[in-house]
């Protein structure tokens, strides 16, 4: 009778553990063969799972994003006290943040979108050489190359989108690192303030191309 309710037990916590994993693969032979590895193995097989599902590609944004916090916080304790502390607010990096927020969450769910996507490209590739090499065409061949114009338009968009955050921490580095110099070695403010204007309007431009995207989204 133990045994049993052992067994249950096991094969109880597999299934959840089977659920959980599976939701993350993207076709149907990859969940059949990470359920059935779970349900039967689940202590030996979730850890190695979870690690080997992590997209290194997936977490660029969240570094990015970490990076530029710190930058803005060492940058912050650079004028806090000092004359320089006009130039960069509590408020200002305040909107900042918030900016960088919404272009991170946006990389990271065309990050997945894409990560998606990459079998129907290559589906997709496939079909319209087929229509091709058949001699078909029509309809079917203008709707399949709308498709994959759309797809190849995404990580295009993706790849814009991760080059801005980018920028954007580069620019938080030189930021700080000026700031720093500013105060102990008594630079002067006039290339500050340049960065600074330079920081506006790269986050102007992050809130701008989330404005374009909700747009085209609502127009199509």
């Amino acid at each position: 009778m133990t045994f049993v309710v052992y067994l249950v037990v096991y094969l109880g916590l597999g299934t959840l553990v089977a659920i959980v994993l599976t939701r993350r693969e993207s076709s149907p032979s990859e969940r059949v063969t990470t359920a059935l590895l779970a349900v039967v193995a689940w202590p030996l097989w979730a850890p190695i799972a979870s690690f080997s599902s992590r997209d290194p590609e997936t977490h660029v944004e969240d570094d990015l994003e970490r990076r530029i916090h710190a930058s803005l916080d060492e940058a912050l304790d650079a004028v806090r006290g000092s004359p320089l502390e006009a130039l960069l607010t509590e408020q200002s990096v305040g909107a900042i943040r918030a900016s960088v927020r919404r272009a991170a969450m946006r990389v990271a769910e065309l990050t997945r979108t894409v990560a998606r996507n990459e079998a129907e490209t290559s589906q997709t590739k496939h079909r319209i050489a087929t229509i091709e090499r058949e001699g078909g065409g029509g309809r079917t061949l203008v709707t399949a190359r709308v498709h994959l114009d759309n797809l190849a338009k995404l990580s295009l968009l993706l790849a814009n989108e991760r080059a801005a955050l980018l920028e954007l921490a580069d620019l938080c580095d030189a930021l700080r690192s000026q700031l720093v110099l500013a105060r102990f070695a008594g630079s002067s403010v006039d290339g500050l303030a340049d960065l600074v204007d330079e920081l506006d309007a790269r986050v102007e431009g992050l809130d701008s191309a989330l404005a374009t995207v909700v747009s085209d989204v609502r127009a199509a």
